[in-house]
């Protein structure tokens, strides 16, 4: 039998958990990754993110599942209900603990039904004595600290980690390691949407698909309308932007549509929101060249300006690179761009990519 892992769920949409969860069921076999309690998302059920007034937001969860209806482009699909926090998933869990039937324990989030759930197998897993990985997926940068010393994890995977710490830093005894977003196209690759791989032949100049989340995107927005003479841009907004006067070019799509959109782009912007790590830009070299401002976060092997996506400082310059790179008699600096990008998104940043980094850091080995 090969290596086991406890995976600790909780119940909401988790963009981070999902990709974790993704990359250890494609590095161990899914058969071999046990969610406690068990969420329905992850075997084959829909399990929408909630974004209000959009039936079915461009930002919704990878596919990873084969459904019927497919919720990439269905509407009005119906909820379908989430983990619930039952005694026999727990029990059936310390059972398998106390049979040693696991190497690793992850921990899907900080969130509440996590924490709930890892106390109540604690004792069970400290007589197993195998290491535990903790997952931080939230939007702010802060160490919370109390959570840490509450779950005393061996490694704490950090997706907001600020340029200003270090590579890596130990916290109570417990490593903390820049650990963002990554792309799980492997686990969709046979419904991915086909690309034009000319990029001098695409319709659009550059697409922009974002909900209002952060004043950043609204400015740039404002930009790009008002340098659309001589350009084509194709932005898709949600309905939050109505409220500025702004009038929506599209209305949010579907996943595989949104997608297909990039694939027919030139150029595919990501701008922070919430957080400075967004699923966009994981998302977008897979289709095309990938624009995005400057993260102030870490990334391991981060992707560089000029040789693998276009970087900007602020709004105002954006308008002035895309007419630059786009103008281009053949598109040949895009073309490099983009072929360069793809290949190192899918050497260094997918899911399976971001778990093996994990286990290289905890010295696990998987064989």
């Amino acid at each position: 039998m090969g290596k086991r892992i406890l995976f600790i769920n909780h119940p909401e949409s988790d963009y981070g958990g999902a990709m974790l969860y993704t990359g250890l069921c494609r590095t161990f076999g899914a058969e071999n990754v046990f969610d406690c309690p068990r969420k329905v998302s992850y075997h084959g059920q829909c399990h929408n993110y909630d974004i209000p007034k959009i039936q079915n937001g461009s930002t919704g969860p990878y596919p990873w599942f084969e459904t019927t209806p497919d919720p990439w482009t269905s509407k009005n699909l119906e909820p379908v209900p989430q983990i619930t926090l039952s005694d026999k998933a727990i029990q059936e869990a310390k059972q398998m603990l106390d049979a040693n039937e696991f190497d690793l324990v992850v921990v899907e989030s900080m969130r509440d039904v996590c924490r709930t759930v890892y106390e109540q197998l604690k004792p069970s897993i400290a007589r197993a004595a195998i290491r535990i990985v903790l997952h931080d997926g939230e939007d702010f940068s802060i160490l919370r600290e109390q959570i840490i010393n509450e779950i005393n994890p061996h490694l704490l995977l950090k997706r907001e980690y600020p340029l200003a710490w270090p590579d890596h830093m130990n916290v109570g005894g417990t490593e903390v390691i820049p650990y963002p977003f990554s792309n799980a196209v492997s686990a969709i690759a046979t419904r991915m949407p086909s690309v034009c791989e000319t990029i001098v032949e695409r319709e659009y100049d550059a697409v922009m698909m974002c909900g209002n989340t952060f004043p950043t995107r609204q400015a740039l927005i404002d930009k790009l309308r008002k340098h659309e003479d001589g350009m084509k841009v194709y932005l898709a907004l949600n309905p939050d932007y109505d409220k500025t006067g702004l009038r929506s070019t599209s209305p949010l799509e579907g996943w595989l549509v949104y997608m297909a959109i990039f694939g027919g782009s030139k150029l595919g912007i990501s701008e922070r929101g919430f957080g400075w790590d967004t699923v966009r830009y994981w998302e977008v070299p897979m289709m095309t060249v990938l624009m995005s401002c400057k993260l102030d976060i870490r990334i391991p092997n981060p992707f560089k300006n000029m040789e693998t996506c276009v970087e900007y400082d602020a709004a105002h310059e954006v308008p002035g690179i895309i007419k630059r790179l786009t103008r281009e008699a053949d598109c040949a600096t895009l073309t490099q761009i983009y072929n360069a990008g793809k290949e190192h998104l899918l050497r260094y940043h997918t899911a399976e990519a971001r778990v093996a980094y994990m286990l290289e850091r905890l010295g696990f080995n998987v064989g």
